[in-house]
């Protein structure tokens, strides 16, 4: 006596089809997610590049008013106002050599 199970076949058959499905509707979601990943890190780098120049710009300022602070000629004017006078020849400290008692 034979037995013939039909619907044990067609199970796997319908699952394909379903499972495939999944796989694409799967697929389709992580492809946007790694799309709005994209776009939002192409507006982050953008917002920063603009952040950069801007401090590039503000570097380059205080830069500017640190060298006009130390000219010449301010360094003269604040020596002046407070009551110094330049050194023609100065007399550096020296020290001499340490020995070491044996």
């Amino acid at each position: 006596m034979t037995i013939i199970e039909p619907n044990r076949s067609r199970l796997s058959i319908k699952l394909l089809p379903f499972a495939l499905a999944m796989l694409l509707i799967s697929l389709a979601v992580f492809s946007i997610y790694i799309y709005n990943q994209n776009v939002g890190l192409r507006h982050l780098i953008s917002q920063n590049s603009k952040e950069l120049q801007a401090q590039v710009v503000k570097n380059g300022d205080l830069k500017n008013q640190f060298y006009q602070v130390l000219s010449a000629k301010t360094v003269e004017s604040v020596a002046r106002a407070q009551g110094l006078v330049r050194e023609k020849n100065p007399q550096y400290l020296e020290s001499k050599p340490l020995t070491l008692n044996r």
